[in-house]
């Protein structure tokens, strides 16, 4: 605080004010890029919206051929595996744009009560290990408690209402794979509202949104996938934890890993700051 007095800072004030900008380790706290006033602003939100809606308008154009590479990665997969049944192609709409989706042909079991024992023996031992995780261990033992939550609930409801669940196999995977187109058309929406702002060249813009709908292009399909296998071995009480914290959670979080990646990009407004 200023003298009353003179109005002046003090030599304490002045040592006060460098240190609050300083780090822990002695380098000075920079302003976070997101915090950058960007020139242009109505411009560059208006080229940003018309960028992220020319991406979603070539991903629909192109969902008739991402159908035929799931079918075939579906198919190739579905081999190597030794699935039974055959690889199903479910016809789908996106608007005027009409596609397949594969699945699955083939239904999971019915948990029995030997199987629903070991389910919450699993249960069991993943509480067991969540407390016995301590300090920087804390979030995966959040985690194993959550996975134990969810499992202790399909377990609860096989217990008494064995042929009451709804979902089919070949059901859900159709429904993953729809659900994660969703997740793959809101990208370049999400990016022209977040990334697309920020003063990168369009060539960066677009090979992020390149990068980030071809790994979920091939990582939705192999999941799908895997997902089919686990539930057939463990029958369908393991849906429930596959579908809430293995599912589009997981395809998001690759999205947000992407992002994190990309906002490390240096940019000609960022290298303009002044660096200790």
């Amino acid at each position: 605080m200023a003298s009353p007095v003179t109005g002046r800072l003090t030599d304490r004030e002045r040592l006060l004010r460098v240190l609050s900008q300083r780090g822990a380790r002695g380098g000075r706290i920079e302003a976070h890029r997101a915090m950058l006033r960007l020139p242009n602003a109505g411009r560059r939100l208006s080229a940003s919206l018309l960028l992220g809606v020319a991406g979603l308008a070539g991903f629909v154009a192109l969902l008739p051929t991402l159908g035929a590479f799931w079918g075939t990665l579906f198919r190739r997969i579905h081999a190597a595996l030794g699935l039974p049944g055959p690889v199903v192609e479910r016809p789908t709409a996106f608007g005027p744009v009409e596609f397949t989706v594969p699945t699955v042909a083939f239904d999971a079991p019915v948990p029995m009560p030997r199987d629903l024992a070991i389910a919450a023996g699993v249960v069991a031992g993943l509480i067991v290990i969540s407390l016995a995780l301590r300090g920087r261990w804390l979030p995966a033992a959040y985690f194993l408690r959550a996975v134990a939550v969810v499992l202790t609930t399909a377990v609860g409801f096989f217990a008494f209402w064995p042929d009451q669940f709804p979902y089919r196999l070949s059901e859900y995977v159709v429904g993953h794979l729809q659900a994660g187109l969703v997740v793959m058309g809101l990208v370049p929406l999400v990016l022209g509202f977040t990334f697309y702002l920020f003063d990168l060249s369009v060539l960066r813009k677009i090979l992020l949104t390149a990068m980030v709908l071809g790994h979920l292009a091939i990582f939705l399909p192999l999941q799908a996938m895997f997902h089919a296998l686990v539930v057939s071995q463990l029958t369908l009480v393991a849906m429930p934890v596959l579908a809430l914290l293995f599912g589009i959670l997981l395809d998001v979080m690759v999205f947000v890993a992407f992002y994190g990646w990309a906002m490390s990009w240096p940019s000609a407004l960022w290298e303009e700051v002044p660096r200790p």
